[in-house]
């Protein structure tokens, strides 16, 4: 945990600055689009979309190029691609790293913590199983089938805007697990729009409570008792000595 505390937690920012540069500045120097590239994709944009490709703003990538020669590999546009699947596969090892780590973290729980404890802990933990698998739906996925089919020719069309639509819904579905997920949480949300079951919550939340403190205050009490008695049976082993 010594590296989540200040200063040393400045090391994560340098990370997160470095991989963005490491992952954007490839992609802006190499997929910026030619008079060869806007005329390869001009056809496709005026029929679908009506828009000159000359006169917007887009990047592009094609992997090969057809000349007087043959076909060509742009190895500049395959180097940044690959570039792209190694980090996208490093954040993905970290994520399941951290699944594997939280697992054991929860198996080893201490059996002295209390039952609501343990159950809102292991409910997080479902929240952040659901949570490890929305990105690989929503972004892994979508992005890899996005750039591994113009390399086979498989030519995706319009059909490519559903990865945009895929991603727009990676927030979204991250904050519903949560809420669904986490009891506490639904509750309160249903109770937003039913009064009758805010009202039957706070009731069951309120008996929680006196029963939580009534155990303690036993715990607390039956320690108290055992002392006093251990203390006393000292006094008259050492009265009787004398």
């Amino acid at each position: 945990m010594k590296w989540f505390k200040f200063p040393r937690s400045l090391v994560w920012v340098f990370v997160f600055l470095v991989f963005v540069w490491v992952f954007c500045t490839p992609i802006y120097i190499t997929f910026q689009p030619e008079q060869a590239d806007r005329e390869y994709v001009r056809s496709f944009f005026m029929d679908n979309y009506g828009v000159d490709p000359y006169k917007i703003y887009f990047i592009v990538g094609r992997y090969f190029e057809d000349t007087p020669n043959g076909r060509v590999a742009r190895w500049d546009i395959i180097l940044t691609t690959v570039n792209c699947i190694v980090l996208n596969m490093i954040i993905l090892i970290m994520i399941f790293y951290i699944f594997w780590k939280m697992s054991k973290a929860l198996k080893m729980l201490d059996s002295t913590m209390s039952k609501r404890s343990k159950r809102l802990q292991i409910q997080f933990f479902r929240a952040l199983t659901l949570q490890t698998f929305i990105p690989l739906i929503t972004a892994f996925i979508p992005i890899g089938v996005f750039y591994t089919c113009p390399f086979f020719g498989i030519k995706l069309g319009i059909y490519s805007n559903a990865v945009v639509v895929l991603l727009s819904f990676y927030s979204l579905l991250d904050g519903i697990v949560i809420l669904v997920v986490v009891t506490d949480y639904r509750r309160a949300v249903v109770g937003m729009f039913f009064k009758r079951f805010n009202l039957r919550f706070s009731t069951n939340n309120q008996v929680d409570s006196t029963n939580q403190s009534d155990v303690l205050r036993s715990r607390y009490e039956h320690g108290n008792g055992a002392r006093i008695h251990e203390i006393s049976g000292n006094l008259l082993l050492a009265t009787s000595q004398r």
